[in-house]
């Protein structure tokens, strides 16, 4: 294989990109204002060709002319990312001949150049679905392959303890690798493959978000943990847009997100870049943790807690740590490696931190002392992302801590049920890519639908009868019938009949009067393509409780499932709602929705 004529470059990316021969380095945000990218808007890749007498206007007619650009897209959730293309999976590729010629109005001028470029964001979107982590577990499994998973599922067909065949990558990210080699005309005039190639263009982590076009701020920006703490220009959130965050553990935020003492599934999922101190990029934690405080309902402060559970670590030692940071890399035994790049994700749900919660220490992991910080007297707590690290001062401060993320709110629902019907509790996609939820109390109803194909069947003879004798007049044994149908008088069947029926469970509830910052970001919930409810053991049914799916999970495996509640899909029915109303002030959402399994219905 030969080399083109000329050069080939990268022009547009996805990432800015700090490299002299990168054409639109200077027309980007810079840093990691786009590092972390929505698959559901353009993901740009462009290549440029250059080359003595060629512009926009040639047309390539001799040999080594470039013709095609092959773009070759790569994926993984692997981390360390493989440094070989061969190592991550192949999602796709696009062939792509040269962009149409551009029309200069000012001065007709030809750009000296020729363009290849492509959008990719569809090929990568179809990557992504979700990762639910299971109810009452801090943290899902490991970055690499996720919690619960959403996408094309697997076949499962064979038989291991723990098959490995059944199993899909992280369906809530991706890292995505682009390549590109180079086609052009060959001696004869027919195209061959060029050994010029483009290097790998600058990995970036891809989520399934979906981004308000009416946002101001460069959206996946204010998503992406790094080493500095939180400011006004650059917030360091989860990936939520619920209302219930602050910049500082100071201000205290109008709305608190609404939580009830028995909830066990309530998730932040956070983009880590890295974890160290921006003031001296010298430091590394020892600890990486969720660290939460509890408020009583006279105003006093509760106790303050960490969050963790027995993990195996990066390096393979078990023990019990920071459920958010379990599957980091680590620089050594007792410190984590600067640059993590992964997501992560924790649960802060008070029946998991009332059980999972420690005493914050000045020391390594293990966690050590067990704490109960929610109880009957807690109004509200808030919990935020810290490292923490010995800084070998002299006592009392050798420990330092450095917060690395908003300070998220929760107040605690105390009111009893309002009726014998359970609360609704939803978990749903959000628009950030992350996993949401919201209990809904008021007024629960439910109903069945039904539809049938019908069909004609032949009438009941009723001309003839069976007789209990022949037809000399003996009587006939019983042991002689076959069965018990009656020749021609069978009035049991026959005319318009059932061939089959499809039934769903129709359900609606509705939502406490919320403000319009709640409503507007709960209204994520009617547009999002995955929405579940808790579907949770009934204990108090002592017959039959044992025989509930949930409670059968959890008694198999306590691990994988910890809870005895399980998520169950729903889909949405609502057509409209109204999220405004200037002349009432408050709204409450009727949330209409059908179980996605259904009921199980029989063929005649």
């Amino acid at each position: 294989m030969a080399a083109i004529n000329g050069s080939i470059v990268w022009g547009q990316l996805p990432l800015w990109f700090n490299d002299n021969t990168y054409e639109m380095q200077n027309q980007q945000r810079r840093f990691n204002g786009n590092y972390l990218v929505c698959a559901n808007e353009p993901m740009i890749y462009q290549a440029m060709w250059t080359s003595t007498g060629v512009d926009e206007m040639y047309v390539p007619s001799v040999y080594k002319d470039v013709v095609n650009v092959i773009f070759k897209i790569y994926a993984t959730t692997d981390y360390p990312t493989p440094a070989a293309s061969a190592d991550w999976d192949l999602i796709g590729q696009i062939k792509k001949s040269r962009d149409i010629p551009n029309n200069n109005i000012v001065n007709s001028s030809v750009s000296a150049s020729q363009r290849f470029t492509v959008d990719i964001s569809r090929i990568v979107a179809d990557q992504l679905s979700y990762s639910l982590v299971p109810i009452n577990k801090g943290s899902w499994q490991n970055q690499e392959y996720g919690g619960m998973n959403g996408g094309a599922q697997k076949q499962d067909n064979i038989t291991e303890t723990v098959s490995p065949y059944n199993v899909t990558r992280n369906g809530a990210y991706r890292a995505i690798r682009v390549r590109a080699e180079v086609e052009m005309l060959g001696t004869t005039g027919a195209i061959e493959l060029s050994s010029t190639t483009i290097s790998s263009a600058p990995h970036v982590r891809v989520i399934n978000s979906a981004p308000s076009i009416n946002l101001k701020s460069y959206y996946n920006q204010v998503f992406t943990l790094q080493q500095w703490t939180a400011t006004q220009s650059n917030q360091r959130r989860a990936l939520t847009n619920c209302p219930n965050s602050t910049l500082n553990t100071v201000s205290v935020p109008l709305y608190k997100k609404s939580v009830s003492i028995s909830d066990e599934a309530e998730f932040l999922q956070f983009f880590v870049r890295t974890s160290y101190n921006g003031n001296d990029d010298t430091d590394y934690y020892n600890l990486y943790e969720v660290y939460g405080r509890a408020y009583n309902k006279d105003g006093s402060q509760g106790l303050d807690f960490v969050l963790g559970s027995e993990w195996e670590n990066s390096l393979g030692t078990t023990a019990i740590c920071s459920d958010i940071s379990h599957n980091f890399q680590k620089e050594n035994a007792t410190t984590f490696a600067h640059t993590q790049e992964q997501l992560c994700v924790q649960n802060v749900s008070p029946a998991y931190i009332n059980s999972h919660a420690y005493e914050p220490q000045e020391s390594d992991y293990p966690y050590v002392t067990a704490i109960t910080p929610i109880t009957s007297d807690t109004a509200y707590y808030r919990v935020y992302v810290r490292g923490f690290y010995n800084a070998n001062n002299p006592a009392p401060n050798d420990w330092v801590n450095i917060r690395h993320s908003n300070v998220y709110w929760y107040s605690i629902n105390d009111e009893e049920q309002k009726s014998v019907y359970e609360n609704v509790r939803f978990h749903w996609l959000n628009t950030a890519g992350g996993i949401d939820s919201y209990t809904a109390r008021r007024n629960v109803m439910e109903s069945i639908s039904i539809s049938k194909s019908l069909m004609e069947t032949k009438l009941p003879n009723k001309r003839y009868m069976q007789d209990n004798v022949d037809s000399a007049g003996a009587s006939l044994a019983n042991s002689e019938y076959y069965s018990d149908t009656m020749r021609g008088y069978d009035t049991y069947r026959g005319g318009t009949e059932v061939l089959s029926s499809d039934a769903k469970v129709n359900n609606s509830v509705y939502t406490e009067p919320l403000n319009n910052v709640e409503a507007k970001w709960l209204r994520e919930i009617f547009q999002s393509p995955n929405v579940w409810i808790e579907q949770k053991t009934d204990s108090s049914d002592q017959e039959n409780y044992e025989m509930d799916e949930a409670y059968l999970m959890n008694n198999l495996n306590s691990y994988l499932r910890p809870g005895t509640s399980i998520y169950k899909p729903v889909i949405l029915t609502n057509s409209e709602i109204v999220s405004l109303d200037q002349e009432n002030g408050l709204v409450m959402y009727n949330i209409e929705y059908t179980e996605s399994q259904g009921i199980i219905t029989q063929r005649n």
